[in-house]
């Protein structure tokens, strides 16, 4: 802490009285204990020598002492701001602070596991929780996107031995709310490691894709009914793979000769793109694309809290965050890859955001075909928590292909930011008549099932069309 100079006052400079054959002279010089800067160490942290923190040092200057007695659980955040470092001559120097977290009492980790399987089949997930304290019960939502799974069971697991698991599905299906409990009001002891496992039946119709498994609304108790603070909690994945395939449609069979059949069909309608889960947590994906006119735009971090901005605790995400750069943040871009949706019938963007609307912030959802010229079509309202945000972009598909924009926008003033995290964009193709078995008529029309070997042992000298 610097304060004024005792021996110049704060001045920088010190007088002389000198007697000469003219008088007394007056004169001025630069303050030989401050160097001229007027200020001096005053209160030192440990170690600091009478000029201050040693150059290259690196440690602890300031011990804070925090009173979290009316907090039982809690992830909090620290931010620091105003931040002020000055040379031993009292100059400015650049400084930057990183902001810090301070957990209050037990908190919880949840996380979900990753499996593959394919259409029809099922498929085990575990859920895990990492507690410090004991864990009397909890309840969560469970919402899986795309919509390709149907919950089939739930069992406990060696850390829950003796608890009871139920599950019902709530809003119209949308999603299955998960309940584990106690009826001897044992506890799950503090560790690591798997609590529930779900079995997962895949959709007849789900294409080859990564289905993100949300959990939301968590709430989970102590042994006397407290509720614990939820610092984070991780999707689970099923990797569906090879996925449906559709057959072709329309299949005909035009003319036949020397036991040859000639057949025509419309191929399955699509491409289909592979639906797109993005977390953030292996970086920014190589074939997103960043731009801005800012000096900073989008970047990935765990915390994106600045001087006048404050983002809650969450995991790795995207930020553009205009407060700390406080610059042109007009045309802060995040651009996903091109994708072709010339078969796709629904397009559905999903994401977790937390955008307050501060400052004049303004946040957005762009299409574009040829990812130059985009077209808004959607325009988020503010918040004061993480949520998830969900954009129907089947109505401004115009083209084959798409691109995806997420715009951060401050309007030409200082403003706050936005930040983005779990993002799914799901597909469903075009729903297209076809007959699913085939069989030959006498006019060359496939229209029950009809085996390879049926048709050459009936028609071996080739199929008689008529036009």
């Amino acid at each position: 802490i610097f304060t004024n100079c005792s021996t110049c006052h704060g001045h920088g400079q010190v007088s002389q009285i000198s007697n000469t054959i003219l008088g007394q002279m007056r004169s001025s010089s630069t303050c030989p204990y401050c160097h001229g800067s007027g200020k001096v160490v005053g209160n030192r942290p440990s170690g600091a020598g009478p000029d201050g923190i040693s150059s290259g040092a690196s440690g602890a200057i300031l011990n804070l002492h925090f009173s979290g007695s009316t907090v039982l659980s809690a992830v909090l955040e620290i931010n620091i701001s105003n931040l002020i470092v000055s040379d031993d001559n009292g100059i400015i120097v650049s400084s930057q602070g990183s902001n810090g977290n301070l957990t209050i009492g037990d908190v919880i980790y949840l996380s979900g596991s990753t499996a593959t399987a394919d259409v029809l089949e099922t498929v085990e997930i575990d859920f895990s929780i990492t507690n410090s304290g004991a864990v009397g019960g909890l309840q969560f939502d469970l919402k899986d996107s795309p919509n390709y799974l149907d919950l089939v069971s739930l069992e406990t697991t060696e850390r829950t031995a003796g608890f009871s698991v139920d599950f019902n599905n709530v809003d119209n299906d949308a999603y299955s709310r998960i309940v584990m409990y106690s009826a001897d009001n044992a506890n799950i002891d503090p560790g690591t490691g798997s609590v529930l496992t779900a079995t997962f039946e895949v959709h007849n119709n789900a294409y080859a894709d990564s289905v993100s498994i949300f959990m939301e609304n968590v709430v989970v108790t102590d042994g006397i009914g407290g509720g614990y603070w939820i610092a984070s909690a991780d999707s689970a994945t099923v990797i569906v793979y090879p996925g449906y395939i559709e057959e072709p449609s329309n299949l005909q069979a035009i003319d036949g000769q020397d036991a040859q059949v000639t057949l025509t069909w419309d191929p399955p309608s699509g491409p289909i793109p592979d639906n797109i889960s993005e977390d953030f947590e292996a970086g920014i994906p190589e074939d997103w694309t960043l731009t801005t006119n800012s000096s900073q735009g989008w970047y990935l971090t765990t915390d994106c809290t600045s001087a006048f901005w404050t983002v809650p605790v969450h995991t790795t995400y995207m930020c553009a965050n205009d407060d700390a750069a406080n610059d042109d943040g007009s045309v802060d871009y995040m651009v996903t890859p091109t994708m072709n949706v010339s078969g796709a019938e629904n397009v559905t963007l999903s994401f977790a955001s937390y955008f307050d609307g501060a400052y004049s912030q303004s946040a957005s959802i762009g299409v574009s075909e040829d990812g130059v010229n985009f077209t808004e079509v959607y325009q988020l309202n503010p918040a004061t928590e993480w949520v998830m945000e969900t954009v129907d972009l089947a109505p401004y598909i115009t083209g084959d292909n798409l691109y995806i924009l997420f715009h951060a926008n401050d309007n030409a003033v200082w403003a706050s930011g936005w930040a983005v995290d779990d993002v799914s964009i799901s597909f469903a193709s075009r729903s297209a008549e076809r007959i699913i078995h085939y069989n030959l008529t006498e006019i060359g029309e496939w229209v029950v099932t009809a085996p390879k070997e049926d048709v050459i042992a009936k028609y071996g000298g080739g199929i008689t069309y008529f036009d």
